[in-house]
């Protein structure tokens, strides 16, 4: 729309401007309910910051017509920096462990990034480390596992969606992917957690700066 000239004292609000103008401003409530009682009828391209959830949101028309996230939040990322030598079985997707079965102790679950609403019912992901593996041949692996909000797998870690740690110098590996067909609309609250492997048989890869960005598309 164009420029809006100055307004003087008394002047009258024009529906010509004004409903524009109403529009294109950000309108703010406490929770998404108030945001339904007040406006029931959003049409496309309303934004809404819910101060209870500290989230800016977007109405879309587009299918499933809803109101999403706009802005990025760091909830969608996660990150645990260490560097220990952690356990695997090959072919076998899991948390680090300190030592080979049927000693092995979890340890350092994730990271992982929970409550997350995909709306469109796609996600890209990113998963990055600094790793290396005890020797060669070894190849070690960090895919992502999504679950539902009853902790039900979805979708599975898996080697054509992950980045691989090859040989024993340390190195910054990672990989970025698109999922689809995850349950979309809101509120469904998924959690996306980090997973490991190795391929050639049970041994272990050092690994650190492990951080996983999950961002609804």
């Amino acid at each position: 729309m164009p420029e809006i000239p100055d307004q003087v004292p008394g002047e009258l609000i024009e529906a010509s401007w004004g409903n524009a103008t109403r529009d294109r401003t950000v309108q703010r409530y406490t929770t998404t309910v108030e945001r339904d009682t007040l406006n029931p009828s959003p049409a496309d391209g309303d934004l809404a910051w819910i101060l209870g959830q500290q989230e800016m949101q977007i109405y879309s028309t587009s299918l499933p017509a809803g109101w999403r996230r706009y802005i990025a939040s760091d909830k969608w990322q996660s990150e645990i920096n260490n560097t220990t030598a952690y356990y695997w079985t090959s072919g076998v997707w899991g948390d680090p462990t300190t030592a080979p079965p049927p000693n092995d102790q979890t340890v350092s679950v994730g990271p992982t990034v929970t409550d997350v609403d995909v709306y469109g019912g796609r996600a890209l992901i990113s998963v990055s480390a600094q790793g290396e593996t005890e020797s060669d041949p070894l190849d070690g692996y960090m895919s992502v596992e999504i679950r539902d909000s009853q902790g039900g797998q979805l979708i599975a870690p898996s080697f054509l969606n992950s980045c691989v740690f090859s040989g024993t110098a340390s190195k910054a590996y990672g990989r970025t992917y698109i999922v689809t067909g995850l349950p979309g609309g809101g509120g469904e609250g998924l959690t996306f957690e980090a997973k490991y492997t190795i391929s050639g048989s049970t041994g272990n890869f050092q690994i650190a700066r492990r951080r996983i960005v999950v961002m609804p598309l």
